[in-house]
């Protein structure tokens, strides 16, 4: 069979034999020179293909269609397609299955690292790219934008066992904010007792919190678990006697206390910034204190963060000695959840 060349769309499957195109359409565009070898392409038809634009070198035997859409996800996609093709027995995992997945994380994870099941006779790692040699369960994998993938909740349980504490947290609360079930995380945990970093991974599960909307909320609970902080309700709805004055990041009911974790953008606009203050007039009026951390509080200004968490407490617990709040309480649905377990 003669392949074909040409078509109105050089990007397009028509450029190839319609049985590479279909294992090319199965590997998100990229191909080796062995499976074009395989389908009737001699090597000069392909340096032929990549010399007329048609296809491209993406590395050493390794071919892509010319791109057709630039957008970071399609090249996301396709530098993980081709780790992938020279590791057919592999999934991503890491950093590029949380970007794939959509997880936030603390700080950027570079390169490609792949996950593979332990088997005996195998080496790890070739092309230079890492390999993570591993149990990997099937229900621990997934296709996030089709790309073959570690589950959210493995991706990132390996990235908390890998990482700092802020790593992990900021990343499984990320996976529960996502609709990650907590139950899968468990049963992940639980698979990984006895890994390296197997502690790591079961401090960082300790603080997660389904309530933590942003990094720099989950930030602000590692740092309240490391510096003795009691452990805070979140995302907990606020009434006083005009009706709903909004929902606190953090509460901490037997100190009239709330904590807010302040990302400093939203304060651009002065009507954001105007109602921020009146909202925080009527948490104090009810008899709240109210502290307020930044991104350098949490991650740099540590004791002397903590310690106005403490001065917040004691304030309030005696303003409770004396008069109750003057407000209602309602708890997320997430926190509920947290409070049952």
């Amino acid at each position: 069979m003669t392949p074909r060349l040409g078509g109105p769309n050089s990007a397009g499957l028509s450029v190839m034999d319609s049985r590479l195109g279909a294992i090319a359409s199965r590997q998100g565009g990229v191909f080796t020179s062995a499976q074009a070898q395989s389908c009737g392409y001699s090597r000069e038809a392909v340096r032929h293909r990549v010399r007329a634009g048609q296809w491209c070198r993406l590395g050493r035997g390794i071919f892509g269609l010319a791109p057709s859409d630039s957008s970071d996800a399609a090249a996301l996609a396709r530098a993980a397609w081709t780790a992938l093709v020279a590791h057919r027995d592999a999934v991503v995992g890491f950093g590029v299955a949380a970007q794939l997945h959509g997880l936030a994380t603390f700080r950027p994870i570079p390169g490609i690292q792949l996950v593979r099941s332990a088997t005996p006779g195998r080496t790890p790692g070739r092309r230079g790219t890492p390999i993570l040699v591993a149990a990997l369960p099937g229900d621990q994998t997934s296709e996030p934008a089709g790309v073959p993938a570690t589950s959210m909740a493995r991706t990132a349980a390996d990235i908390a066992r890998c990482g700092s504490l802020r790593d992990g947290v900021v990343v499984l609360d990320s996976a529960l904010q996502l609709r990650c079930r907590r139950s899968e995380i468990d049963a992940v945990v639980a698979s990984c007792a006895g890994w390296p970093g197997a502690r790591a991974l079961k401090r960082a599960w300790s603080i997660a919190d389904e309530g933590a909307e942003s990094p720099l909320e989950s930030l602000a609970h590692v740092l309240q678990a490391e510096t003795g902080v009691p452990r805070p309700l979140t995302q907990v709805s606020m009434f006083d006697g005009q009706g709903f004055i909004g929902r606190v990041d953090d509460y901490w009911p037997d100190h009239a206390t709330v904590g807010e974790s302040d990302g400093m953008l939203k304060y651009d606009d002065p009507t954001a910034l105007r109602a921020e203050k009146l909202r925080q007039e009527r948490l104090e009026q009810a008899g709240l204190q109210v502290v307020r951390v930044t991104y350098s509080d949490v991650t740099r200004r540590l004791a002397a963060t903590a310690r106005r968490y403490h001065e917040a407490f004691e304030r309030g617990r005696l303003r409770l000695a004396w008069r109750p709040l003057a407000l209602e309480t309602s708890a997320s649905p997430p926190q509920v959840g947290l409070e049952a377990r």
